[in-house]
């Protein structure tokens, strides 16, 4: 019996480990405090936020081989696509896609493009939710999208 088959009959598979955000024991403290805090509001008007990127041509098969490592060819600029969206009891806004790095001015334009969305959802009165990204707090967040848009309390999970 060969290694392989020994470990595959023995329930071992050739994978990649899946990734896990890293929370600190205070992360997951203050996640707990900020839930018991909100516990009790009325959800149906909070709109939640974020963004993530996706790195294109990034290498994640595995594969058993012999003798020297195999090579892929890829590309020297390898693409990252980011991506914006949020969510509501009553719906989703549209995906926005980008490329460039977001800072808090960029932040607040994707924002600004996506009001009329978040307004047509939920009407004129709602609650914005968050993480605490610090473009997300940034002076161009406040200076432009909380004084013009909010009229509920700001909600922003720790």
């Amino acid at each position: 019996m060969s290694a392989v088959q020994h470990l595959t009959t023995n329930g071992y598979k050739n994978s990649l480990p899946l990734c896990t955000p890293m929370l600190t024991s205070s992360h997951k403290e203050n996640r707990v405090a900020w839930a018991k805090c909100y516990i009790n509001d009325n959800w149906n008007k909070i709109v939640f936020t974020d963004e993530t990127a996706f790195q294109l041509f990034q290498n994640t098969i595995k594969r058993w081989h012999k003798g020297a490592r195999p090579t892929r060819p890829i590309p020297k600029d390898r693409c990252k696509i980011f991506a914006w969206g949020g969510f509501c009891r009553k719906g989703r806004t549209s995906l926005f896609c980008f490329r460039q790095i977001m800072d808090g001015k960029f932040y607040v334009e994707i924002l600004d493009k996506h009001i009329p969305e978040i307004n047509k959802l939920l009407g004129k009165r709602w609650q914005f939710q968050q993480d605490n990204d610090p473009k997300h707090t940034s002076r161009n967040f406040y200076r432009k999208m909380f004084h013009l848009y909010w009229t509920g309390p700001l909600i922003v999970l720790i």
